[in-house]
């Protein structure tokens, strides 16, 4: 699963750089981890990881209602992740989203930022025991019993 898919790092700075809101996801455990770079004088920038959406369009109608006061944000970037979470950090791009954050939130966003990833490892996780014990699956094949 990981070998697949190249990272072009110059293209995910100047995503990380230009959006206002970003959106990692990883399609395996339907999960986002989203940034919200805007701020004012009663919001601080948002990190948070929320369940996966099925367009741009249903992301930007969530970040509207989860941010009211901040209006309809100006750009965003989706970026699909079909690789281990652990990955973000083995190839750099985590850093690159810890940097982007601390520009614009200071340091205590690190923090925050270490919990959302956490917090991403143990939904993959879940997911994966999920999908060894058959939680939420189904077999496309059925055992007989033996008569």
């Amino acid at each position: 699963m990981d070998q697949e898919f190249q990272v072009d790092f110059d293209e995910v700075r100047r995503t990380l750089d230009r959006a206002e809101v970003i959106t990692l996801f990883f399609p395996y455990f339907r999960k986002s981890l989203l940034l919200d770079t805007r701020r004012s004088p009663a919001d601080t920038p948002l990190m948070r990881v929320v369940p996966m959406v099925s367009s741009g369009e249903e992301r930007m109608r969530s970040v509207q209602q989860m941010r009211p006061r901040l209006g309809r944000p100006e750009s965003l970037a989706l970026i699909p992740w079909p690789r281990y979470v652990a990955s973000v950090k083995e190839l750099g791009v985590w850093q690159l989203i810890v940097d982007r954050m601390i520009d614009v939130g200071g340091s205590p966003t690190e923090v925050t930022l270490e919990r959302c990833y956490r917090e991403l490892l143990r939904e993959e996780r879940n997911e994966f025991r999920r999908a060894v014990t058959g939680e939420g699956y189904r077999s496309l094949w059925q055992r007989h019993a033996e008569a």
